[in-house]
């Protein structure tokens, strides 16, 4: 609680301002999660909403003490967006969809969005799914077995490692969820 605190009032210091109808949906949707079966995708949507609960106004390259300072870019063709404060400096950040263009340079940097795709030459190149021939990484959900994408498994079942379940966590030989791997999420009151 101390670390988001700290987060509120270097952001308010910057500038930024609190949206409780964010928030509210925040709470709402973490107390809605099903703790056993949900996934990485599930969880990337539900932690995008709770990173807008303050609404930065520092543009790139602007000087700033915590992320929540810095103003999102805005977004379209499938993209997402966030924002991060490096070395006291904001910094925006577009997630691209497959065939969109993709760079690290500041203070834009245009990534893919890596539950889908990955940056090749400029470009976001798809993940192989569902089947397709792969090289050691699959879109979310998936994983490169014998150099093909099959299903991640789901919690409760039988693992031997963290990347061969749906959540990322393997413990005792048996897949958990992903609030149980970041078991903070399942603790809120």
């Amino acid at each position: 609680m101390a670390q988001v605190t700290s987060i509120g009032g270097e952001a308010a210091a910057d500038g930024a301002t609190w949206d409780a109808v964010v928030a509210g949906q925040c709470i709402a949707g973490l107390q809605a999660a099903d703790c056993a079966s949900a996934d990485l995708a599930r969880l990337v949507d539900l932690l995008d909403v709770c990173d807008d609960t303050w609404k930065g106004v520092v543009p790139p390259g602007g000087a700033c003490m915590t992320y929540a300072s810095c103003a999102e870019p805005a977004v379209s063709g499938g993209a997402s967006a966030g924002a991060s404060c490096v070395n006291s400096m904001c910094v925006q950040v577009l997630r691209q969809p497959a065939g969109a263009p993709c760079s690290q340079t500041p203070p834009v940097l245009l990534t893919c969005d890596p539950l889908v795709a990955a940056c090749g030459t400029g470009v976001c190149v798809a993940l192989p799914g569902a089947g397709e021939a792969c090289a050691g990484n699959c879109r979310s959900g998936w994983r490169c077995v014998s150099d093909v994408c099959v299903p991640q498994l789901a919690a409760g079942q039988t693992c031997t490692v963290d990347g061969e379940c749906i959540s990322g966590g393997c413990r005792g030989g048996r897949c958990v969820s992903v609030f149980v791997s970041d078991a903070e999420y399942c603790t809120l009151p």
